[in-house]
């Protein structure tokens, strides 16, 4: 673990070309980038079909304030990418697929290629109340009832079981999110609204989204991807927000085609 221009970061892989990887909620989990198993899933599970071709850098946010935004957050993120220099791909998922539609208007000098998975320029009616009752349940302490709500809107009914086992047997600093974080992290889900800088993009652009994505329907994606420039849609069929998960293969295999054109 390092730190990037105050952002927590995991390097991995040996290309010449870096990619950054800007996260989703999950980064409110410390676990999900702070601990030694965290950075071996990230290399040799979620990003492993990458390592050859880029040096992968999955970049966390630092503690967020009441009144953090998807904007600001791309603010820290243009720091980084400076940091870095020009030329950098940038892989955005969810929360952090709105973050990167700032990072890509806004701070487009060192932005090469451009890729927001499972996201949108807004949320849906229905992932405005699913993210709602994912915050006040962690305002209430509820950890139990987000974990399971979340995996049931994530994930397509087959890959449930899967995911429900793998948690039970995580050890337990896995359960200790940082509840500051995750409710201002939900709040800044909520306020987001990019469909004015969408055509502010200069980067290629790949959107890749789930066909039964609760959170981000098909009309939100296609509207995401119509309205910048050069934006292009993949809908990766029968899965949900867990797209990159449920089917990795297809995912990333079409993410590696957009970055290698």
């Amino acid at each position: 673990m390092e730190e990037v221009a105050g952002h927590p970061t995991v390097t991995f892989g040996d290309g010449d070309r870096t990619l950054v990887v800007v996260p989703g909620l999950s980064d409110t989990f410390p676990a999900s980038t702070g601990s030694k198993m965290s950075e071996v899933l990230l290399q040799r599970y979620y990003y492993a079909d990458f390592t050859d071709d880029y040096t992968v850098r999955v970049v966390g946010r630092p503690s967020l304030g009441d009144e953090a935004t998807t904007r600001g957050m791309a603010e820290g993120y243009g720091e980084v990418l400076g940091a870095l220099g020009e030329g950098v791909d940038v892989l955005g998922l969810s929360l952090g697929g709105m973050v990167a539609q700032y990072i890509g208007a806004e701070h487009a000098e060192n932005v090469r290629r451009l890729v927001l998975g499972v996201t949108g320029y807004r949320l849906g009616e229905e992932g405005r109340r699913v993210v709602e009752g994912w915050r006040s349940a962690a305002l209430n302490g509820d950890w139990d009832e987000v974990y399971v709500d979340a995996v049931g809107t994530t994930y397509a009914s087959r890959y449930r079981e899967v995911v429900y086992a793998a948690i039970a047997r995580l050890p337990v600093e896995f359960f200790e999110p940082s509840r500051d974080d995750f409710v201002a992290s939900c709040n800044a889900i909520l306020r987001h609204d990019a469909g004015d800088v969408l055509g502010d993009i200069d980067a290629r652009t790949l959107v890749v989204s789930g066909s039964d994505d609760v959170l981000f329907p098909d009309g939100i994606a296609e509207e995401t991807a119509r309205r910048i420039p050069r934006g292009e849609l993949h809908v990766v069929e029968d899965c949900g927000h867990g797209a990159f998960e449920e089917r990795k293969k297809e995912f990333n295999g079409e993410v590696l085609r957009f970055l290698k054109e």
